[in-house]
C-alpha cells in the first residue's frame, strides 16, 4: 500500500520510513508526486493543523494521506514567548535554519542558559473518506544557549540546539540508532495509532525451524510459559526489516544463529480476540540447522524446546493456520531435498 506523508520535511520523512521498515507499505511524499499545495494552518491546535494538511492532499490525490502537526511547549517562559505551533515562525517572519538556531539559543540564554521543552504531536490519517486522529506526547529534552558547533542535520534545525537528556549529547549527533531508542515512545504509539487505522497489521516474524535426522525432517517448536507451542517468533522492533526480525526471535528464543533460506515466505493473518479491531500477521521464514543445539535463553517465556516429526509437530499445534503454514514448509522443503 501506498501511504502519503504530506510533509516536505526531510527529517520527518526519513523517520517515518525507519519506523515503517519492516511493514509492507511505501511511504510517498508530494514532491515524489511533483506537488505542492500551501495549506492555510490556521488551527489553533497540533491536530486542527494536521486535518487541515491531510484533507488538502487527499482531496488532491485521493491516496490515504497522514498528516502531522507539533506544537513545541517550553517551560518556566512567559506566554508571549511560547512557541507553540509557531516553531518556526517569529513575530509572522518564518525563520532560516540559521535564525532558527539563534533565535532558540538567545531564548535559552534569556531564561537561564537550559530550557525544559516536549513536543505535541497530532496526527490525521484520512483513507476512504474516513478520518482517524490522535495527539501523542513526546519526551522532554532541554534546549541549550549554546548550539552544537556541528551544524549538520537531518531536517530539523532545532537538532542543533537542542540536548537529549538520557545522553547528553545533541540530537544532531545522535546516530540513527540512538535516536531510534530516544524515539521509542513516540515510535510505539505512532505504529499503535497506524495499525489502530487499519494501515498497518500488529506484525510478528519468526521461523519455521529444522534439521536433519537420518534423512527425516524434525521441525523446531516452543512451548511457552502458558503452555501454547508455536514457532519461534516475535513482534518487529522499529527499524527491523521481517528477515531481522525472525533471526533475532529465533536466536532469542532457540539460542540459534541461523540464516533464513531463500524462497520461502509464509503468512498468518486473524483478528485477536483481545484485540478485534487490530489485524495480526505472523511472518514465517524457514531456516534450517544442524550442528548448533538449541537451548533455552529465556525462560521466563519459554519452558521447553521439541524437535519433532511432522505428524508429532502436527499434532501439537493448536490452530488450522500454524498447520497450514507447517504443512506448506514441509512441501517446500520435499521439493528441494
Amino acid at each position: 500500500m501506498q501511504l502519503l506523508y504530506a510533509t516536505s520535511n526531510d527529517s520527518k520523512i526519513c523517520n517515518m520510513r525507519y519506523r515503517l521498515t519492516g511493514y509492507d507499505i511505501e511511504i510517498i511524499t508530494p514532491k515524489d508526486l511533483g506537488i505542492h499545495i500551501d495549506v492555510d494552518e490556521s488551527g489553533s491546535t497540533p491536530i486542527e493543523n494536521a486535518r487541515l494538511k491531510a484533507m488538502a492532499y487527499y482531496e488532491k490525490t485521493g491516496l490515504p494521506t497522514l498528516a502531522a502537526d507539533s506544537g513545541l511547549y517550553v517551560d518556566d517562559i512567559p506566554a508571549d514567548a511560547q512557541p507553540g505551533l509557531f516553531v518556526r515562525r517569529v513575530k509572522g517572519k518564518t525563520l532560516s535554519e540559521e535564525e532558527m538556531i539563534e533565535h532558540y539559543s538567545n531564548l535559552a540564554a534569556r531564561y537561564g542558559g537550559r530550557l525544559k521543552a516536549s513536543y505535541i504531536t497530532g496526527l490525521v490519517l484520512i483513507i476512504d473518506g474516513k478520518e482517524y486522529t490522535t495527539e501523542i506526547p513526546d519526551d522532554d529534552f532541554y534546549i541549550s544557549n549554546e548550539p552544537n558547533v556541528n551544524r549538520q542535520h537531518r531536517g530539523n534545525p532545532l537538532d542543533v540546539v537542542t540536548i537529549c537528556p538520557a545522553n547528553g549529547k545533541y540530537f544532531n549527533d545522535c546516530s540513527l540508532d540512538e535516536l531510534s531508542v530516544l524515539a521509542s515512545s513516540f515510535d510505539k504509539k505512532c505504529i499503535k495509532f497506524l495499525q489502530e487505522s487499519h494501515i498497518i497489521p500488529e506484525k510478528s516474524c519468526g521461523g519455521i525451524v529444522y534439521k536433519i535426522v537420518n534423512g527425516e525432517v524434525e521441525y523446531l517448536l516452543v512451548e511457552e510459559t502458558s503452555g501454547f507451542i508455536s514457532f519461534p517468533k516475535g513482534h518487529i522492533e522499529i527499524g527491523e526489516t521481517e528477515e531481522e526480525t525472525a533471526i533475532r526471535e529465533i536466536r532469542e528464543e532457540t539460542g540459534l544463529e541461523l540464516n533464513l533460506l531463500h524462497g520461502f515466505r509464509e503468512i498468518q493473518e486473524y483478528y485477536p480476540a483481545e484485540r478485534p479491531n487490530v489485524k495480526r500477521q505472523v511472518v514465517l521464514f524457514l531456516a534450517e540447522y544442524s550442528d548448533q543445539v538449541p537451548h533455552i535463553l529465556q525462560p521466563e517465556e519459554v519452558i521447553s524446546l521439541k524437535s519433532l516429526r511432522l505428524d508429532e509437530a502436527l499434532s501439537v499445534l493448536e490452530y488450522d493456520e500454524p498447520k497450514r503454514n507447517l504443512l506448506e514448509a514441509d512441501k517446500y522443503l520435499k521439493g528441494k531435498l
